[in-house]
């Protein structure tokens, strides 16, 4: 079994789901605990958490189907939608 056929196995979706649940709690908590830091001294950490958010939505907006990595111009656009946002809440 490849890492590929676990993407593609019908019920990933029973896993994904619940993590996704898991996670987006995670990134509340994270969130709230930021507030209470140093906001200049938790930039990269926001700006991270950005990213990792916007995957996340990714991920629940495709109903948790875990997609092949992108190849030619949607890899470049992926690259450029984090550059994206890393430079505006890098700024922000």
């Amino acid at each position: 079994t490849t890492p590929l056929d676990v993407l593609r196995h019908p019920f990933i979706t029973r896993v994904t789901a619940p993590l996704g649940a898991l996670a987006t709690q995670a990134f509340a908590e994270a969130e709230a605990a930021l507030a209470a830091c140093d906001s200049k001294a938790m930039r990269p950490a926001k700006v991270m958490m950005r990213v990792y958010r916007h995957t996340l939505e990714r991920l629940r907006t495709n109903h948790w189907r875990i997609t092949p990595p992108a190849k030619g111009f949607a890899k470049v656009r992926q690259r450029a939608e984090k550059l994206a946002l890393a430079l505006y809440y890098g700024l922000v």
